[in-house]
């Protein structure tokens, strides 16, 4: 009962913060990045994975790393446009995108070979869940 009540105050949280106006920006400019990277790691995904027969996984791994800076400079200069310590962030940013990395990787292993998903739809399933997470930590941490 009280993981569920820390749980609602964490959403209604995030989405009374959602009203404030430069949040509210910042998350816009976030989804803007978010789909512009989505769709360039989606298209190199299906491009190592299917024109180059790379397996799966290993595709998902290169390109984490193809649109790392991609999404870290869109990230610091344009949604949050930050000015402090480059340094910091990028460890910081290091260290999320790792563990997206590692996460992502064993989810697309266990969504396509235990439960069955086809890779490229597993893909879009665990991009879908690291979004929300992502806008927090880059907000409260990361650029802040």
């Amino acid at each position: 009962k009280e993981q569920t009540e820390r749980d609602a105050v964490f959403v209604y949280s995030f989405f009374r913060n959602l009203t404030e106006k430069d949040t509210f920006h910042q998350f816009i400019r976030y989804t803007a990045v978010g789909i512009l990277s989505f769709l360039t790691e989606y298209i190199l995904f299906l491009l190592i994975y299917k024109k180059f027969e790379i397996w799966y996984a290993a595709s998902s791994v290169i390109v984490y790393f193809i649109v790392f800076w991609l999404n870290f400079l869109l990230n610091r200069h344009w949604t949050f446009n930050s000015t402090r310590r480059p340094a910091r962030q990028l460890l910081f940013y290091f260290i999320l995108f790792s563990l997206n990395a590692l996460m992502g990787t064993g989810m697309i292993v266990f969504l396509s070979d235990v439960a069955g998903i086809a890779p490229v739809l597993s893909k879009a399933l665990i991009m879908l869940v690291i979004v929300p997470w992502n806008f927090i930590l880059y907000k409260k941490v990361i650029y802040a």
